[in-house]
Parts: structure tokens; C-alpha cells; sequence
């Protein structure tokens, strides 16, 4: 394996994990979008710059695997969000602002 390749891969991999932790803890279906977007843009860029690498002594096929894993995760990701944007609004919704608390417990003295 060529560092440059590696390096290459390291570039592009490193963003896109950090925007799925992001996609992870979004509030809203735009800022999922958004996200997912820039997640797309950046993946198609890295399997654009990978299948471009004209070294034939390289065999580029395992990292082609991962950016093509990447893009079709990312692509997926998008197509959900705008059809979850569309069908039950951009804004975060309510049924979703919860957050779990125990149910409160009668404390009554036993009987003796």
C-alpha cells in the first residue's frame, strides 16, 4: 500500500465518520438533511478522487469497496431524511422531545 493512498482515504474517511456521529444527535429532519448532504457530497468526492488514482501498480479495489460503502450509506441516509422531511415536517417533532422519567413511586409506611 502507497502512504499516499492511505493518506488519501484517511482525508475523506475521518469527516465522514465525524458527520454520521453528527446525523447521530441532529434535533430536526433539516439539519438531517443537511447533514447527510454534505455526507454525500463528501463520500462521491472520495470515490471520485479514488477511481481517478492512475497508478496501475496500486490495487485501489479494497479502498473503492469503502468509499462506494460509504456513498451508498450516505445516499440511503439522505433519501430517507428528505422522505421523513416531507411526510412529517422539517421542524423537531414533539412525539420525539421526551425524555424518560421513573414513575413516582408511593412511599407508604408498611403496615405493622
Amino acid at each position: 500500500m502507497k502512504p499516499e493512498l492511505i493518506s488519501t482515504c484517511q482525508m475523506f474517511l475521518v469527516p465522514s465518520t465525524i458527520m454520521f456521529a453528527a446525523l447521530g444527535v441532529a434535533g430536526s429532519e433539516a439539519l438531517k438533511s443537511v447533514i447527510c448532504g454534505a455526507g454525500s457530497f463528501t463520500s462521491l468526492v472520495w470515490l471520485w478522487t479514488i477511481n481517478r488514482w492512475n497508478n496501475p501498480e496500486i490495487d485501489t479495489a479494497p479502498f473503492l469497496v469503502l468509499s462506494g460503502f460509504f456513498t451508498l450509506a450516505w445516499i440511503g441516509c439522505l433519501i430517507v431524511h428528505i422522505l421523513n422531511g416531507f411526510m412529517y415536517g422539517w421542524a423537531r417533532q414533539k412525539d420525539v422531545q421526551w425524555t424518560w422519567t421513573a414513575p413516582a413511586h408511593d412511599w407508604k409506611e408498611p403496615k405493622k
